[in-house]
């Protein structure tokens, strides 16, 4: 069946727009066609994401490319191979390869895909030597770059980027766990998978226009900012408040690492002043992006106060989502500013029910980060000292785990301890029980009394294995080359999460031989913030080669 006769099946949204017949009709139409959409979205993502996602004995191998092929599934290359002879047999596949120039608006969509991709290539493609596989995997890295080029001359290429991509991701998910950035680069990729169902689709029929595809796009940037809305909604999080307590878990962290506590403490209270307004601008920026797609209009407001909030957070935390930052303002200055001159067609209520829908039910469909939790006055941080050969002790700030940053960053360690742990990274909690004692819990007396009513609980011996094995690989391969990760680092992309050093930081001067993990428990009293425990925790070995 060739592609005029499958797209004769459906009517279009254009066509419906002329239908002088009952709306519900006109929402059908629209409905199917997106979800049509939607559902090879799904398919192509469901599919990569497992097909060339790697077990962890594949990145002790310097080619991916070699170990995807190793380990890819006879089913699952039957659906790849099936997958392209459909598009051979039924559908005009000339069209897959049709340059930028033939799509509807090419010229903005090669601008706005290679910003999203660019960002994705340069961020996998120039993180750290990787010391815990001892791998640089430099070839897939290259490959990646070329890719992007690759993307620049035909639009397809956006394809092979996707089957990279998660191949060179997968490393980062062993031995400790996935990273926090990992839910921030989601968006991006839900963008090129999302374009690259639109064009799978234009092989079959000519019906889809770029509108649809920026329909979707729309979508995907909304869920991020209402998902954590919804999960404030549910915590009941308006009524609690103290936000500028935030500054302390991102100072905890390493954020504004050079300022003294009593700095600190000058801002969270000029931050005070402001609590309700930050809360109300929040709830109004989350829970505000189901209507995203209510008017042109709204969508400038709504991307002008997100990059606004992202910055604002930034101030206070250190987190910095720049990469939404820049699709964002992207996605509006190349398709959504005034004197655009584009045509489309989504500004309808068929379409905007559809986006409503889409935003608030589309958790199982692109992934959105929670971003959800009460603030608090109380810190537990782990922190780093390396012993060299010499006997000197040296601070290890997060940044020397890269590529394993954002894992040290946030430091989600309390299963090497026995001891209860009141809050998580950042000083946050969900339970709002525990949020409301630490609202009077103004002193290590009572802090300590809030732990010992807690349950203590055994060390995860499993995952502390997998810790200490991560440490001694990783440093037992540091010391065999200490410099193989310092001229990638220089053309590295700022992090998502950003920390200062302080202290006698290590700088690569001599082979380490022991690190020591300390938990450091700090507390905001009302008047000064202050470190009120340190204990060594672990001490580590670091075997030489």
């Amino acid at each position: 069946m060739r592609s005029d006769k499958i797209a004769d099946f459906f009517d279009t949204p254009e066509s419906v727009e002329k239908d002088a017949r009952p709306s519900v009709r006109q929402f059908a139409i629209i409905w199917i066609h997106i979800g049509l959409f939607l559902g090879l979205f799904l398919a192509l993502k469901l599919l990569f994401l497992k097909t060339f996602h790697l077990p962890e004995f594949s990145y002790n191998q310097p080619y991916l490319i070699i170990e995807i092929f190793k380990q890819i599934s006879w089913i699952e290359a039957l659906m790849l191979i099936g997958g392209a002879v459909i598009i051979v047999a039924t559908g005009d596949y000339r069209t897959l390869l049709q340059p930028w120039a033939q799509l509807e608006y090419g010229g903005r969509l090669r601008y706005f895909i290679m910003i999203a991709a660019g960002m994705l290539a340069w961020a996998f493609s120039t993180y750290s030597y990787n010391f815990f596989f001892d791998q640089g995997h430099w070839l897939s890295r290259i490959l990646l770059v070329t890719l992007v080029v690759l993307i620049y001359w035909r639009p397809v290429f956006t394809i092979p980027f996707l089957a990279l991509l998660p191949a060179i991701i997968g490393q980062f998910d062993y031995p400790l766990g996935t990273g926090y950035a990992r839910p921030i680069d989601t968006m991006l990729i839900n963008i090129l998978f999302a374009f690259s169902a639109f064009l799978i689709l234009n092989v079959f029929t000519k019906r889809y226009k770029t509108a649809d595809f920026l329909f979707l796009v729309c979508c995907i940037i909304a869920v991020n900012y209402w998902w954590p809305g919804f999960g404030k909604l549910k915590l009941n999080w308006i009524t609690h408040g103290h936000l500028n307590w935030f500054v302390f878990g991102g100072y905890s962290h390493g954020w504004l690492a050079f300022l003294k506590p009593d700095q600190i403490v000058a801002f969270s209270k000029f931050l005070a002043v402001f609590d309700w307004p930050m809360r109300i601008a929040t709830l109004v920026l989350e829970w505000g992006s189901l209507f995203f797609l209510w008017r042109r209009v709204t969508i400038k407001w709504f991307i002008a106060g997100w990059v606004a909030f992202h910055l604002a957070i930034l101030s206070i935390s250190g987190f910095f989502f720049w990469k939404w930052i820049v699709v964002e303002i992207a996605f509006f200055l190349i398709f959504m500013r005034k004197n655009a001159n584009l045509s489309l067609p989504f500004f309808k209520p068929a379409y905007f029910a559809l986006s409503v829908l889409l935003i608030a039910g589309g958790r199982p469909l692109f992934q959105p980060p929670g971003l959800a939790w009460y603030d608090t006055r109380l810190n537990y941080t782990y922190q780093f000292e390396a012993l060299g050969e010499s006997g000197t002790s040296y601070t290890l700030p997060p940044v020397f785990f890269s590529p394993y940053r954002d894992i040290f960053t946030f430091g989600k360690f309390a299963y090497l301890v026995t001891e209860p742990q009141l809050v998580s990274s950042y000083g946050a909690t969900s339970n709002r029980k525990i949020a409301n004692a630490l609202v009077t819990a103004n002193s290590a007396a009572k802090i300590f009394e809030l732990e010992a009513s807690k349950r203590k609980h055994p060390v995860n011996e499993r995952k502390a294995a997998r810790f200490d094995a991560f440490i001694t690989k990783f440093f037992r391969n540091a010391n065999d080359d200490i410099s193989k990760q310092n001229v990638i680092n220089v053309l590295q992309t700022p992090p998502t999460f950003l920390t200062f050093s302080k202290g006698n930081v290590y700088r690569r001067s001599e082979r380490v031989t022991k690190i020591i993990v300390h938990q450091v428990t700090s507390l905001f009293d009302d008047h000064e913030y202050l470190k009120i425990r340190n204990r060594k925790i672990r001490k580590i070995e670091i075997p030489s080669l």
